[in-house]
């Protein structure tokens, strides 16, 4: 397209482009300069010879329109798409920080906890799209894009919703498709989005393995093994991988969509719910992961506890620690907790999720209780706020309440009553505030005599939604 001697190719009038960042398959991405807005992005591009196929260049208008339907922090956005008279169409994407983790996982192995952390990641993507009605259809490592905060989704080039898959000719299918596929996506059946849990399966079984499940020397060998073959369980290749993996990698690889996780979210709730799946810390973790790809011997990460001020109605200064505890002190006692309910005042449906309360008090802090996804960290500019409450037995004096969640760098508030208001309002003035900075969050409260303790969520993280694994109260 260009050398280094050529003045910079300028597409639509506005994005320079400004080198090349892969080829390969179907397309070209390059590094742009969006003059219009001052910002880096990614331009995509088809290649030549597909640029006279009408059906490909359907399919190419067709990613730009699926991908801008998902405004998710785990799914590359798409900023702009259009027509240029020497390139055909064009999509103008996010910027990623990072490689793909394809080039990950061919410089090194990941650890277990890094390869449950990202697909965990991933499959919340996933489902953020299913629920869209968008089915990704060809998730494999090199659509995986590992930036320092957590992996990218990419390339939704023949995401449909629940449509027939028929695409193994259509789209020129190279053995690295082949060795992902579906076994319904290789009889050409109607797709849901437990195809994409099979998919991720088998990126979960390569990272763990250090080899995918099945492997042919052709496309249509490989691809016949997705339906005819049984993959080996993952401990058969690594004795040293814990064993609930066998499990999980087998449910998300069955056969039978009927005998997989129902959904996304499902296969990522067991992955971070089973013994050992604990979350490493993402800033490092993923600072460690772009840093290695890219050639970095040594990094050395420094692990600082943060404590947030939170203010007592009456003015009296309390902390809340990010530190992980157990219980809040030496002589804390456990408060008996009656019930939980969700708190979604007006402008609000009233309740959020109410089918999931009984999580935050089963005494299991895999089990959770979730926000809905919004729009932003300010609840979508739709409200105010969420949140769940707490009913004790009876009206007691509560010293501490513990937090335990997967999600940081979300704000709260903590209200205490004797009833159960339906406002904000009536609850009164806050006795308590501060940032959720780590899987474990105690909370001072003061020993005031109360029956009811809410937790109010002001602001989202990164995420754009909360998920909440027990509340616990202590005297």
């Amino acid at each position: 397209m260009q050398t280094g001697t050529e003045a910079p190719r300028i597409v639509a009038g506005r994005y320079r482009l400004d080198g090349l960042i892969a080829s390969g398959g179907m397309a070209e991405v390059w590094r742009a300069h969006d003059d219009l807005l001052d910002r880096q992005v990614a331009v995509k591009v088809p290649l030549g010879p597909l640029r006279l196929r009408p059906e490909f260049m359907e399919r190419f208008r067709q990613e730009a329109v699926a991908a801008a339907r998902l405004n998710h922090p785990r799914v590359v956005r798409v900023y702009d798409t259009g027509s240029d008279p020497d390139l055909g169409a064009f999509i103008v994407m996010e910027l990623v920080d990072g490689p793909s983790l394809k080039s990950v996982m061919a410089e090194r192995r990941l650890s277990t906890e890094q390869a449950v952390e990202l697909t965990a990641d991933v499959a919340g993507a996933l489902d953020f799209a299913h629920r869209a009605g968008v089915v990704h259809r060809d998730i494999k490592p090199a659509n995986v894009l590992v930036a320092p905060d957590g992996p990218k989704v990419a390339d939704f080039g023949i995401a449909k919703g629940g449509a027939r898959s028929s695409d193994m000719t259509e789209t020129g299918i190279t053995l690295g498709t082949a060795r992902y596929l579906s076994p319904e996506q290789v009889e050409g059946k109607v797709l849901d989005p437990r195809s994409d849990v099979y998919s991720l399966g088998v990126v979960l079984y390569e990272m763990l393995c250090g080899q995918a499940p099945f492997d042919a020397d052709t496309d249509l060998a490989l691809a016949l093994k997705h339906v005819t073959a049984d993959a080996t369980q993952p401990t058969r290749c690594d004795p040293s991988l814990p064993a609930w993996l066998d499990e999980v990698v087998m449910k998300a690889l069955a056969k039978n969509p009927d005998d997989r996780y129902a959904s996304a979210a499902e296969f990522r709730r067991a992955l971070l719910a089973k013994p050992g799946a604990v979350r490493p810390d993402r800033n490092r973790f993923w600072l460690l992961g772009a840093l290695g790809a890219l050639g970095a011997a040594i990094v050395v990460v420094a692990a600082v506890v943060g404590l947030v001020s939170a203010r007592l109605g009456d003015n009296h200064g309390k902390t809340v620690s990010s530190t992980a505890v157990t219980a809040p002190g030496q002589s804390s006692v456990q408060l008996p907790v009656a019930a939980a309910h969700s708190f979604n005042p007006p402008p609000g449906s009233g309740t959020e999720h109410e089918e999931l309360v009984g999580n935050l008090i089963d005494g299991n802090p895999a089990t959770e209780w979730h926000t809905e996804h919004y729009a932003n960290a300010n609840f979508g500019n739709l409200k105010g706020g969420v949140g769940v409450y707490l009913q004790l037995r009876s009206a007691t004096e509560v010293g501490d309440l513990v937090i335990s969640s997967p999600d940081t760098g979300w704000n709260f508030q903590i209200y205490e009553s004797n009833s159960a208001p339906a406002t904000l309002a009536g609850w009164g003035t806050s006795v308590a505030h501060g940032t959720v900075n780590s899987a474990t969050t105690s909370v001072a409260l003061g020993g005031h005599k109360t029956g009811y303790v809410l937790v109010w969520i002001t602001h989202l993280p990164p995420s754009d939604e909360v998920s909440i694994g027990e509340l616990s109260l202590f005297s």
